[in-house]
C-alpha cells in the first residue's frame, strides 16, 4: 500500500458482511489509484472479518477492530490512522462509482476548496435505481443552504483532513446526524464547499437503513440543533441577514415539530428558543412584536404553531420533512 496516499477512504462497518465487499471493491476500482482504505470494524458479530480476510492478507486494506462504540467513534478512529491529505467516508452498505475520487481530488485542488460534494443516486433492495437531482449550493450562501438541509449522504463528500482535525472530528455524543453536524461546524469555521457535476456514489436503501425508533432519531436532531445554535449565538454579531432568516425559519419548524410529536418536555430546546427570540426581536415590528413581548418566546411559538397548523399542508409539510430526515440516516 502506498505510504503517501493522497486520499484515505474510511469505511466503518458493523455486521456489514452482505455489503462491505462491494464497498471495498468500489474503491479498488477507482480510476484514481493514490489512496488507502481503512476499514474500522465496530465489533461485528457476523462474518464481516471473513469477508475481508483476503483484502487484509493482500494488504489492500488497513483493518482495525474495536469493541462496539458507534459510527462516530469508528470514523474518528479511522481519521487517526489516516495518512491522506483528503478524507472520504464510505459507509459499508454504500459504494462509489469509478471516477469519484479522481474528480473530487481535482475539484479540491483546482477550486482551492475544503469540501467537495458530488451528486449521487439511490439503490433500493428490489433493484430500482432513483437518480438524485443535481445538488445546488450558492457560493455566497453556503451556510444558509446547509441550515436548510443536509445536502447529501456522507460519501458524496470529500474533505481536507486538516480542517476536520481542527474541529475534533465527528461528535461521538450524537447517534444520528453526526455528519450533518460536522458539515455545519466546518462551514461555520470558514470551510468552503465546491460541487462536482457527476453522480459519484450510490446510497443504498434497505430495511436496515432507517432507524426503527423515529422519536429517538428526532430527539437526536433537536440535540444537534441545540449545539449548532449555541455555537452560532457565540458568533451572532457576525451572522448576515440571510443566515439569520434561515435560522429563524428552521428553529420555528423545530419548535413546532416538538409540539406536533409531543416531545417538548423530553429534551431541552433552550438555545433553539434563545436564537429564535433574538432573531425575531430584530425582525418584527408593530402588533406581532407587542404580542411576542407580552407572551414570551414559548407561548408565542405555541400561538404561531396554532395559527400555522390551521393552514393547509403545514402539518403535512413538517411530517414529510421529518420523514425525509429519517430516510437520510443510514446504518453502516
Amino acid at each position: 500500500m502506498n505510504q503517501q496516499s493522497i486520499v484515505s477512504v474510511i469505511i466503518p462497518v458493523f455486521n456489514g458482511a452482505p455489503y462491505v465487499q462491494v464497498a471495498v471493491e468500489s474503491v479498488l476500482n477507482q480510476t484514481f489509484k493514490n489512496f488507502e482504505i481503512i476499514v474500522v470494524d465496530d465489533g461485528s458479530t457476523d462474518n464481516t472479518r471473513d469477508v475481508l480476510e483476503s483484502y487484509i492478507q493482500l494488504n489492500k486494506i488497513k483493518y482495525i477492530h474495536q469493541n462496539n462504540k458507534g459510527i462516530s467513534h469508528s470514523r474518528n478512529l479511522g481519521i487517526k490512522f489516516a495518512t491522506g491529505e483528503f478524507l472520504k467516508f464510505l459507509d459499508s452498505d454504500d459504494f462509489l462509482y469509478t471516477n469519484q475520487l479522481e474528480l473530487q481530488v481535482k475539484d479540491l485542488i483546482e477550486q482551492g476548496s475544503d469540501i467537495s460534494i458530488s451528486n449521487y443516486n439511490h439503490l433500493y433492495d428490489h433493484g430500482k435505481v432513483g437518480i438524485r437531482k443535481n445538488i445546488i449550493i450558492k457560493k455566497s450562501y453556503q451556510l444558509v443552504d446547509f441550515i436548510r438541509a443536509n445536502r447529501a449522504p456522507v460519501h458524496s463528500f470529500m474533505v481536507r483532513k486538516n480542517i476536520i482535525v481542527k474541529v475534533d472530528g465527528f461528535d461521538e455524543t450524537l447517534t444520528a446526524f453526526e455528519d450533518y453536524d460536522l458539515w455545519l461546524r466546518l462551514i461555520i469555521n470558514g470551510a468552503k464547499v465546491s460541487l462536482v457535476d457527476y453522480i459519484g456514489c450510490c446510497y443504498r436503501i434497505h430495511n436496515k437503513s432507517i432507524s426503527s425508533d423515529d422519536k429517538l432519531l428526532t430527539l437526536q436532531k433537536f440535540k444537534m440543533w441545540e449545539k449548532i445554535n449555541q455555537i452560532l449565538l457565540d458568533n451572532f454579531n457576525s451572522l448576515n441577514k440571510n443566515v439569520l432568516d434561515a435560522l429563524l425559519w428552521n428553529n420555528f419548524k423545530l419548535i413546532h415539530l416538538s409540539l406536533l410529536i409531543k416531545c417538548s418536555n423530553e429534551i431541552s430546546l433552550f438555545y433553539i428558543h434563545k436564537m429564535a427570540k433574538k432573531i425575531f426581536l430584530m425582525r418584527k415590528k408593530g402588533l406581532k412584536l407587542f404580542i411576542f413581548k407580552l407572551l414570551g418566546i414559548k407561548k408565542f411559538s405555541y400561538l404561531h404553531y396554532k395559527v400555522n397548523i390551521l393552514k393547509k399542508g403545514y402539518k403535512e409539510m413538517l411530517l414529510n420533512e421529518e420523514k425525509r430526515w429519517r430516510s437520510d440516516e443510514s446504518v453502516y
